[in-house]
């Protein structure tokens, strides 16, 4: 989503550059916004339920942001809370990931799945172009993102929770 937002709003939506600028910075806003909304909801409700709630929250707001004729007030809001959502999840999965290791290999494995995670999202940016040359740009990001958050709930769905588990315990 991000890789594309700024072609999107430049092309799709015909923002000026300098409102475009704008809008970018109100969702980068809420990418910082979003990990302490993340870290407070994962601790209450443990991480992996947060991550397929920010996962689902991520899809509502795509879908309308990308499938919705909306005002520009409309998708500036949906800026930040898909800014928000984006850099939540993004704050999440490092613990998250962390917590399926033993101690030893802890920092080797949540540092594995981030990377594999960021390769194989590498791909989406190259796919969107491709499909995009078919479709609109917004519903090809809008599909792939939708599918990608599902690829991740269904994955998130098969994965132990340890959020309030000493970890040093169960090795």
């Amino acid at each position: 989503m991000i890789t594309w937002l700024p072609t999107y709003l430049r092309m799709e939506l015909g923002l000026p550059v300098v409102s475009m600028s704008g809008y970018l910075a109100v969702n980068i806003l809420g990418s910082l916004v979003g990990p302490f909304i993340y870290g407070r909801l994962s601790d209450k409700f443990g991480r992996w339920r947060t991550i397929i709630l920010f996962l689902l929250c991520q899809i509502a707001v795509v879908s309308i942001y990308m499938f919705e004729d909306i005002s520009l007030d409309i998708t500036l809001g949906l800026g930040f809370l898909l800014g928000a959502l984006q850099g939540g999840l993004a704050s999440g999965l490092t613990p998250a990931f962390s917590e399926l290791y033993p101690t030893q290999i802890r920092g080797s494995g949540a540092g594995f799945c981030a990377s594999f995670g960021r390769g194989f999202g590498s791909l989406m940016p190259a796919l969107v172009g491709i499909v995009s040359s078919h479709i609109a740009l917004g519903y090809a990001m809008g599909a792939l993102a939708i599918t990608c958050y599902c690829v991740a709930i269904m994955a998130a769905l098969c994965l132990p929770n340890a959020t309030g588990v000493d970890l040093a315990q169960v090795e």
